[in-house]
């Protein structure tokens, strides 16, 4: 109950429709209200949080619960490698072939929609979004797979990036020997530029996210492998216009044992965001590390493995991610319920 009950919070099914309509009747309502309510209390205890982890190697994405350190399941996927999926019934999977919309409910690939190497999706849930090159380009997971394009005004190899809600465009740069983040407006204009970091040679880039500290500042968040296989992760504060830099900081994750030879993905959390990707000790693993929203950085606040490959090279490695309403919020819910049902008590059956 309490396993089926989360992943429809968390845009799975919980009924299949040919059962809902049990639920007209006052006295079978009475009873699924009832367990709504029971369901609600034993979710206060669970986690609002899901992942889904693409193996390329497994031929799989994996349900996995990051709080409780659990698997929900997988799905079926010809050599899978970056899943941008926030929830609802549709999420972009990257695989064999290209880019394809899936229906994250039953697993089924719905249609291909383009090859575009996207490296994050907008809080809507439907915009995919990358930089490669010069240029910036989006396209609607919900759309036909027609991919928009934006010129941007700036000499260097753009890998990385994500759409702020204002229209403005975040990402990483490389000229060889460097990384920096730019910020353009959405037009391609060049608005801010901060923080070159000096003698690194990009390797492969990965998915970018935005998080808001505990202080309330949106943080841009990418990382990338350099070529002597060190992970790195690059923070940008941004000011509250959204149309400017404050501070940045580039950190070395290396040390908390990932895969030298693999990139990772950043996912975000209610609480700061989480690093995934192969292990180094078990290359087989995946090794997980949640950073609170202290700060544009953070600090470690849990660190695991889990069993499933989540090797990659050679492209973007994006973990999905869902985060659900808090989960006080369906407790409430369901105890709201019960004044209703008292009504329909009240109300004489036609």
């Amino acid at each position: 109950m309490v396993q089926n009950a989360l992943l429809k919070r968390m845009g799975q099914k919980l009924l299949p429709p040919a059962q809902r309509t049990r639920y007209s009747n006052p006295m079978r309502f009475r009873v699924f209200a009832c367990a709504v309510v029971i369901a609600g209390v034993q979710l206060a205890q669970a986690s609002f949080e899901l992942m889904y982890i693409p193996s390329v190697n497994d031929d799989k994405i994996y349900r996995f619960d990051p709080a409780n350190q659990v698997s929900l399941g997988s799905i079926n996927s010809l050599s899978p490698t970056s899943v941008l999926y926030r929830g609802g019934q549709f999420g972009a999977v990257t695989g064999a072939g290209g880019n394809h919309r899936y229906d994250m409910y039953s697993g089924i690939n719905q249609t291909f929609l383009n090859s575009s190497n996207f490296s994050s999706i907008g809080e809507d849930g439907t915009t995919l979004f990358g930089m490669s090159g010069t240029n910036a380009f989006s396209s609607n997971l919900l759309g036909s797979g027609t991919v928009g394009s934006t010129a941007l005004s700036t000499t260097f190899n753009m890998f990385s990036g994500v759409r702020l809600s204002n229209g403005n465009m975040v990402g990483l740069a490389s000229d060889g020997t460097s990384i920096r983040p730019l910020m353009f407006s959405s037009v391609g204009a060049v608005i801010s530029s901060l923080s070159v970091h000096n003698g690194i040679t990009l390797a492969q880039g990965s998915n970018s996210i935005l998080t808001t500290t505990n202080s309330g500042q949106v943080v841009f968040h990418s990382i990338y492998r350099d070529s002597t296989g060190t992970l790195r992760m690059f923070h940008v504060g941004l000011n509250s216009a959204q149309n400017a830099f404050t501070s940045s900081a580039v950190t070395s994750i290396n040390s908390l044992t990932y895969n030298s030879t693999s990139v990772a993905s950043l996912a975000v959390a209610h609480n700061g965001y989480y690093v995934v990707g192969s292990d180094a000790s078990s290359v087989t693993s995946t090794r997980i590390t949640q950073f609170n929203n202290f700060g544009i950085v953070g600090t470690t606040i849990a660190a695991y493995t889990a069993p499933i490959d989540s090797r990659t090279t050679g492209t973007i490695f994006s973990v999905g991610m869902v985060i659900a309403p808090e989960p006080a919020s369906f407790a409430v819910l369901g105890f709201g319920l019960v004044p209703f049902l008292k009504r329909r008590k009240k109300t004489p059956s036609p």
